[in-house]
Formats: structure tokens, sequence, C-alpha cells
């Protein structure tokens, strides 16, 4: 797993590398195992024992689908989706967002109780973990590799940093079982089906520290998805205390992009100051001539059993703010069509679509597919006017990072809103043309868009600006 270059996709699928990590994973969990007593574990074994797993049929297939594929293909294309994916810049947005508050704002202080470093520190020293890695292909690297950075930023914020991704097989044993007592598990004899198709825990530590100066990467992507998930995941932590100040957070950075798609844009507080408080809204409106386009943003804990969670009632449990959102989508379009809700640049047009943008990636993709993993009943639509102005076939879901690379498209001329839109239901009503994913209807082209000038790339440009002025004198 750890000599695996980053870029060799296809072998990396093939050994289903999250299944070995889930054999270790229940190894350290097992009192009863020992790293240092036994025979060691041949290749052809820890095959086998994959294979099995692989293979396993257990009550997940046997379970009544209700007419829908969707409950048993999201949990399974989750975790191979997050191997395939190559890494991103992603890791930098939410450091780069905390960077714009006060210092004495409670997020600013959260996140500084949790690491110990400012954000632009984390972003800095992220970046090194991954060159570090990745620069020459070694499976590991040592503690030395950070000795040049240590006049600027110090060794205590260098081996804070590394301490927070790394653990040695002791230190990870007693991290999962600390994991197992918060309830997190139900121990060996009852494990849950999800873990099959559940990302490594080792995404909380990518980093096997072999000894004080060498440290080993588990797997090249599994150091990738740390890296972009680690400060979502420590905050996670502190539970309300991040969810509900950050939410305020992404909602204005999901209405600042979507700025970049019209000149003209109607906020939720243009909607209660029209309609009152008490009214139901959107975070944007965006008119365009053909259509209007309503923006929401959702931001979540939203752990993995988002996702791995098969059973209807569950699953609808877990996603019951996606279906407030189109609920309350479904009100402002009929409020924009009854005329009880009148902005100057909103075309008299019946065509609605729903964005809702959430702040990772709940392999939802569209209306009809949230409708078909919850139970009946989960998305009440207030009149059937209201569906008819926005059914869910204009209904999508669509992550952080498919909005930034939607809006750096639009902006740079390569997609079109409101073409992209129209684009997306024709295909997703053609069999085998529907996809969890609406940027993946975009052309290479307008995939391919760098996003100069965003909220990431400054702070990515401004982080390497750092380091080189960090290594001048080395």
């Amino acid at each position: 797993m750890t000599s695996l270059p980053p870029d060799d996709v296809v072998e990396s699928l093939r050994c289903f590398p999250w299944l070995p990590m889930l054999i270790v994973k229940w190894a350290l969990l097992d009192r009863m195992v020992f790293a240092d007593v036994g025979a060691p574990m041949t290749k052809e074994r820890l095959a086998a024992l994959i294979d099995e797993l692989w293979n396993f049929e257990g009550d997940l297939l046997k379970q009544k689908l209700g007419g829908t594929a969707h409950p048993l293909i999201r949990p399974r294309v989750f975790v191979q989706v997050l191997f395939q994916r190559k890494a991103t810049r992603a890791f930098v947005r939410i450091p780069a967002l905390l960077s714009r508050l006060p210092a004495d704002h409670g997020l600013r202080k959260l996140f500084h109780a949790q690491w110990q470093l400012t954000p632009e520190q984390f972003v800095d020293l992220a970046i090194v973990i991954y060159s570090a890695r990745f620069g020459e292909n070694k499976p590991g690297f040592n503690r030395s590799f950070f000795k040049p950075l240590e006049k600027e930023y110090g060794t205590v914020a260098i081996d804070r940093m590394l301490g927070m991704f790394s653990r040695d097989l002791q230190g990870l044993r007693e991290e999962l079982l600390g994991a197992e007592d918060m309830g997190l598990g139900k121990g060996l004899a009852h494990r849950r089906r999800s873990e099959l198709f559940e990302f490594p825990f080792f995404k909380r530590f990518p980093l096997y520290r072999h000894s004080p100066d060498v440290y080993f990467v588990w797997h090249p992507t599994v150091l990738s998805r740390a890296l972009e998930d680690a400060v979502h995941l420590r905050l996670s932590d502190a539970g309300k205390e991040y969810s509900e100040p950050f939410s305020k957070v992404f909602e204005k950075y999901v209405v600042e992009l979507a700025r970049d798609a019209h000149q003209y844009l109607y906020t939720e507080a243009d909607i209660k100051n029209s309609r009152g408080s008490q009214s139901s809204s959107v975070e944007a409106v965006i008119p365009f001539d053909q259509c209007n386009v309503l923006i929401e943003a959702k931001m979540g804990l939203y752990p993995d059993e988002v996702i791995t969670a098969t059973m209807p009632e569950i699953v609808r449990h877990k996603l019951r703010d996606l279906c407030k959102a189109v609920v309350q989508g479904a009100k402002v379009a009929e409020m924009l069509d009854s005329g009880d809700l009148i902005f100057d640049q909103v075309a008299q047009t019946q065509t609605n679509y729903l964005l809702v943008v959430t702040s990772r990636d709940l392999f939802v993709g569209r209306g009809e597919v949230l409708d078909a993993i919850c139970s009946a009943g989960a998305i009440a639509y207030p009149t059937d006017v209201a569906k008819t102005l926005l059914p869910l076939t204009h209904v999508f879901f669509v992550s952080i990072d498919g909005f930034e690379q939607i809006i750096a498209a639009v902006r740079a001329g390569e997609a079109n809103l409101p073409e992209l839109l129209a684009h997306a239901v024709e295909l997703n009503a053609v069999p085998g043309g529907a996809g969890y994913w609406l940027e993946g209807h975009m052309s290479a082209e307008a995939r391919a868009v760098k996003d100069r000038g965003s909220l990431i790339d400054v702070a990515w440009e401004a982080s390497h600006a750092r380091l080189a002025l960090a290594l001048a004198d080395v």
C-alpha cells in the first residue's frame, strides 16, 4: 500500500485498497492480536482475505431495494470514486475562509485550540507533507525533510502538524478503541456492514510513525483525502460549536461564488425584506432570461455514514436537510410565479432550477435520486403547482468542489449555467446518460479551466510565496 505511485489508479483499485486497511483496523481492534507475535502475513493470504471480503454477500445484497438500485450503488461507488479522484487543492478552502475572520472569532479560536497552528501554517505545512511523500515518490519520508523550515515555522509547529496526522501502531490501536468506546462500533463480533464500503479510518492518521524520524504513508490516496478533510474532521469533534457558525461562513461563500454566474442576483435578505423574516427562502435567486436558478447552501458534519447507510428510514433521517432544501426551493419558485415575490430582473418564466450546494459530495446528485433513496413522503411538496414549477428533474445537489468548478468555467466563458442545466436534464432522462455529478455534464474544456483568482488559488499562491521565502536562505 505504501509503495504505490499516486497516479497508478488502476493498479490501486485492483487491490481494493480500502479492504486491506479494514483488515488492519480489525486486527488492531482485537486486543489478542500482537504485531510482533506470530508468523508474518503473506501476500497470498492477504489477497485471499481481500477476495473473501469483496465477494461477501450478506444482508445488504438481499435487501429489497424498492425498485431502485441507488441504495446499493451509492455506498459501493463512494469508496471507489474517492480512490479514483486525483489529489486536489480543496484542503486550502476552510483555512482560507477562516483566515478572513477576525482573530477573536470563535471559529479561529476553535481552530487554534484543535491544531495549535494558524490557518496559514496549516496550509503551508500540509503542502510540505504532500511534497515529502510525492516529491520523490517514496513510500515515506524522514522528519529531517522539514529541517530547512524550522527557522521560519519552529519545531513545535512542525511536530504538532506531524503529530496530528501520525500514529504508531499502539497509538492507532488506542485511537480505534477510543472510537469504539464512543459508540462508533459494537465490538469485533458485531461489525457494521457499512465498514466494507467506508473510506479507511486511516484518513484521520494517514502517516504511520515507524520511529521518531521515519514516517510512512499508509496509501497515497488516503493521504490526499486526509489533507482535504483534516480540518473539517477535527473541527467536527466540536459538533455544533463548529457547524453552526461555519454554516453561516459557508453560505456567504456560496453566494459569493454565485455572483460570478450573472450580473443580477437576489439574496435571502432580499427575499425576507420583501416577504418578511418568516418567509421561506433560499440563499440566492439568479434571474436568467429563460429561467430562474435558485441556490441553496447546506453545510453539515456529514460523516461517511450519510453515504454508506442503506436503510431508507436511516437515509431519510440523514438527508433530511436536502429534502427540506427541495421544499424551500419549491416554495420560492411558487412565490415567484404567483407574483407574491417580485424582483425587477426576474423573468416571467415557469422554468426553475435548484442547485443545492453541499459542503461535501453526498453522492446524491439530483432530485430523482434523493426521492429514490429516501422513504416515501420524504420530499413534501407544498402544492402540486410547486411541484410543477420545480420538478425533481430540475433539482441538483452539487458539492462545493463541483460548484467551484462550474463557476470557474462560467467565469472563463467555457460554460453557460442555464444551458448546462437544460443539457443535464436532457441527458439524465436518457437511459445510461444520468450521473451523480452536474459538473460532469460540462465539456472537457470547461472541466479543465484553471480557477485563477479564486479563494483557493489566491491562498495557494500565497502559501507557496511564504514557503519560498522561508527556504530562500537555506
